[in-house]
């Protein structure tokens, strides 16, 4: 399985330009080409159980792409928050109340509406496979909160953070004490969510503020990478380093290291993104479809390890992998068919 990482870090090295000083190093296609990366490696982390639990992974090779996932952990996706907090955040600076305003329909609505679309689908394959779900289960699942075979903390978890950016720029509009109320409740949906869900739900959503903050201060931030890059690398990529053993290794307040974690994790990003540019088609397309390709690429995973008692994946398993892979893409190119347009917004902006 890990010559499928191997595929995946060729493409990312052969898109790579050492700029020294890359002014695109936050601009929408940039980010899209970064979110595409990080969205193969979901694709990867979420196909792995299907192959795993099925067959033993006897040779080293095998064995290498499971030992990738637990080494990625959730750092897969603090690209998509980060981001996705500062464009958040970006808009707000650019287009103002207005744009506060319409948070709720065009993000969080229009996020959980085409989110449902995708769970009608997964009940349709699901009674198409006989695979069994209850109707708690079945209503649960639309609101995030069960799954039905589909993905649903991410879902929640983004749809909450917008929800931080509304309130809080709300009520205090774009200031810095909006910056503190977007973080005070995100800690809250912490300490609420994890009363119920495991810690995968909440221990990189500070990655959202993180993103917020850079681009309140993005201008100052800028003035100081530039007078001292070298040493805030050495800082920023030691505390990664640091906050990640520690999220490692202290199980007990494991959520809290993650979490900040993901901050430095998204600041190296940044660092890096400064001096080298990311220049991929593919990459850049994937980033562009994220909502699509990351909602919908458990269905062919589900069919391709059901039907035919499971053949596919037990005989032929990176056959399987490209197969999943291939027919995701497809869906990808059919969603523009089945996306709820009339309250749809561009996310990257």
């Amino acid at each position: 399985m890990i010559f499928f990482y191997v595929i995946l870090f060729v493409i990312v090295l052969a898109s790579l330009k050492y700029k020294g000083a890359n002014s695109e190093y936050i601009s929408v296609q940039q980010t899209n080409v970064i979110k595409g990366v990080f969205i193969w490696l979901v694709f990867m982390g979420h196909i792995m159980p299907y192959i795993a639990d099925v067959i033993p992974l006897e040779s080293f090779i095998d064995r290498a792409g499971p030992g990738v996932v637990r080494i990625l952990q959730q750092l897969v996706v603090v690209p998509f928050l980060f981001y996705s907090g500062y464009g958040v955040t970006n808009s707000i600076k650019n287009k103002g109340q207005s744009y506060v305003d319409s948070i709720p329909k065009k993000r969080v609505l229009n996020t959980m509406l085409n989110f449902g679309v995708a769970v009608s689908f997964f009940i349709l394959l699901n009674w198409l496979l006989d695979i069994p779900m209850d109707l708690k289960q079945i209503l649960l699942s639309f609101v995030c909160w069960d799954s039905i075979g589909n993905s649903n903390w991410y879902i929640l978890t983004i749809c909450i953070c917008y929800l931080s950016s509304y309130f809080s720029y709300k009520l205090l509009g774009y200031t810095r004490s909006s910056l503190i109320a977007n973080v005070v409740f995100l800690f809250v949906y912490i300490l609420i969510i994890s009363k119920f869900k495991g810690s995968w739900w909440y221990d990189t959503c500070l990655a959202y503020s993180a993103g917020c903050i850079f681009c309140f201060y993005k201008e100052r931030v800028e003035d100081i990478i530039g007078r001292n890059y070298w040493l805030c690398a050495l800082i920023i990529g030691g505390l990664f380093a640091v906050s990640y053993l520690a999220s490692v290794k202290i199980y007990v307040v494991q959520p809290l290291f993650m979490n900040i974690c993901s901050i430095f994790f998204s600041f190296s990003l940044v660092l890096l993104s400064l001096k080298f540019q990311l220049r991929s088609k593919i990459l850049e397309w994937s980033g562009k479809n994220l909502f699509s390709l990351y909602i919908y690429q458990r269905i062919p995973m589900i069919l391709f390890s059901t039907i035919c008692g499971g053949y596919l994946v037990t005989e032929w398993r990176y056959a399987y992998v490209v197969t999943c892979a291939v027919v995701s893409i497809v869906i990808v190119h059919l969603y523009k068919y089945i996306t709820i347009k009339f309250i749809s917004v561009n996310t990257n902006k």
